[in-house]
C-alpha cells in the first residue's frame, strides 16, 4: 500500500475579473502497488548504480519568488551559491538556503524546495539520521514539484532509493511528516505565484 494524491481543480483569481483553474492536493488515499518480489523479469540494477538526473527545463512563472517568500517567512535567506559538488545546502547557523547558480530553472526550484524542507523540518528538531533527513526532504520536494506541475521523478526516485537503501519502512515512517511539510509549503503558494504571474521565475 502506498499514498496517492487526491487532486481537485479549483479556480483562483489572478487579475480583477479573471480566474485561472489550478489543481490542488487536498489529501491522500491508499492505493495498492506490486512489491518487487511479486514481479518477474531481469534483475534491476543495484541502488548504487542509480543516479539522480538533474532537471533540465523551465519552471512555472512566479514559483521561485513564492518559494523565496516561504523561506523568508521561516527566517531563511535564499542565495545562489555552490559549495563543492552539492546542488544546494541549508545553513542553520547563518539562516541561509543556497542553490547552485548553474542549473536549469526547474532544478533550481526543486533544490530550493528540498532545502526549504530541511529548514522547516530540521532547524528545531534533529532527524533520527542523515538518511531519514534526506528521504524526508526529497519526498517533500517530489510532492510539491508534482503539485506545481514539475516532474522531478528522474531525480527524486533515484535520490530517495539511494538514501533509503530500499527500506520501505523508513519511507512509511516519514510519510506523516513529509505530507505535513509539503502542505505547509504549498499553502497559499499557488495564489502567491498567480499574483506574480507577470514576473519570470528568478531561477536561471
Amino acid at each position: 500500500m502506498i499514498f496517492a494524491q487526491c487532486r481537485y481543480k479549483t479556480n483562483v483569481e489572478t487579475d480583477p475579473g479573471e480566474e485561472e483553474t489550478v489543481q490542488q492536493i487536498r489529501g491522500f488515499r491508499v492505493v495498492h502497488a506490486f512489491d518487487i518480489s511479486q514481479t518477474e523479469g531481469e534483475d534491476l540494477p543495484d541502488l548504487d548504480a542509480v543516479r539522480p538526473k538533474l532537471l533540465d527545463a523551465d519552471a512555472p512563472d512566479g514559483i521561485w519568488d513564492a518559494l523565496v517568500a516561504k523561506a523568508a517567512a521561516a527566517g531563511f535567506e535564499v542565495i545562489r551559491n555552490r559549495r563543492g559538488s552539492e546542488n544546494g545546502y541549508c545553513d542553520f547557523s547563518s539562516k541561509q538556503i543556497a542553490v547552485r547558480p548553474d542549473v536549469a530553472p526547474a532544478q533550481a526550484v526543486k533544490t530550493l524546495i528540498h532545502e526549504l524542507g530541511h529548514a522547516l523540518l530540521h532547524s528545531k528538531e534533529l532527524p533520527r539520521s542523515k538518511e531519514v533527513a534526506e528521504v524526508e526532504v526529497e519526498s517533500v520536494a517530489y510532492i510539491v514539484c508534482d503539485a506545481i506541475g514539475l516532474d522531478s521523478g528522474d531525480y527524486s526516485f533515484a535520490y530517495v532509493a539511494r538514501w533509503s537503501d530500499g527500506a520501505t519502512d523508513l519511507i512509511k515512517d516519514t510519510a506523516e511528516r513529509v505530507i505535513g511539510c509539503a502542505k505547509q509549503i504549498l499553502k497559499g503558494m499557488e495564489a502567491d505565484a498567480s499574483n506574480d504571474s507577470g514576473m519570470e521565475a528568478n531561477a536561471s
